[in-house]
This record gives structure tokens, C-alpha cells and sequence, in this order.
């Protein structure tokens, strides 16, 4: 589960602060040890912890297991993303944020 890294670190959060802020918002009450065990694969996060993950972190579930390569159209300029949205899934709006591809 190395996107859950990803995510956690792009934010500039420790698995420490990560459960905290997990707990203040009230989308999951789990340990730091925990978080770590998903993010290293010792153990599957639960459909509750990547829902809370896609919630904080603004990012879909798709993209936290690796189905799709990008978090959202929304986040890049770059066109083959774009068209990739548009070859696989015969898109013409992004299905996260609704923008025209």
C-alpha cells in the first residue's frame, strides 16, 4: 500500500499526527502501529480506513490501490492523463471532480 505513504508524506504528516488527526475528525479511530502495518502490506486496510484515507487526503479509493495512476484530473495539466481518462473509461467529464476532460 505504498500510496497511503504517498499520501500520508505529501502532506507532511507522521503516522503519529496522521492517527491523531484520523481521531480528532472522527473518521477512524486507529494506532500509529496500525497505519503502519497498511502502509508496509503486513496487513489490508479495512473499507472504513480508505474511506477515511479518500476523505482526508481528497483523493478516491481507485487511486489509494492502484487502479488508476492519477488522483484526479483536477491535479495535472498534463494531457496524457487526460486522454488516458478519456481511452479508458470513453469519459468526457472526470468522474471525481466533475471537470470537462
Amino acid at each position: 500500500m505504498n500510496r497511503l505513504r504517498e499520501v500520508r508524506k505529501e502532506h507532511g504528516l507522521t503516522l503519529k499526527q496522521l492517527s491523531k488527526l484520523f481521531d480528532e475528525r472522527d473518521l477512524l479511530s486507529v494506532k500509529a502501529n496500525t497505519l503502519s502495518q497498511y502502509e508496509n502490506g503486513k496487513r489490508e486496510p479495512s473499507i472504513k480506513a480508505l474511506i477515511a484515507y479518500a476523505e482526508l487526503f481528497e483523493v478516491t479509493i481507485d487511486y489509494l490501490l492502484g487502479a488508476v495512476g492519477i488522483q484526479c484530473a483536477r491535479e495535472t495539466d498534463d494531457e496524457s492523463d487526460f486522454e488516458y481518462l478519456e481511452e479508458m473509461y470513453d469519459l468526457e467529464y472526470c468522474p471525481y471532480c466533475g471537470r470537462k476532460l
